[in-house]
């Protein structure tokens, strides 16, 4: 369960420092931002700044 493990660190990572991650896609609001996890995953969010809130919008493994 590397997948999973990679997961947890890079959620954990997030509520530290939500900004970490790059900006989603041009076009986007700069609220839409992604950060890789793991040797083969993705995770794609929103910082909603008023809720002082992560809404994860799209979780990705690639991988064995």
């Amino acid at each position: 369960m590397a997948g999973r493990r990679a997961l947890d660190e890079v959620i954990e990572r997030l509520r530290r420092d939500p900004t970490q991650g790059s900006r989603y896609r041009a076009g986007y609001p700069p609220e839409y931002r992604m950060v890789p996890f793991g040797a083969w995953g993705l995770v794609v969010y929103l910082i909603h700044e008023r809720r002082r809130a992560i809404v994860l919008l799209d979780i990705t493994w690639a991988g064995p």
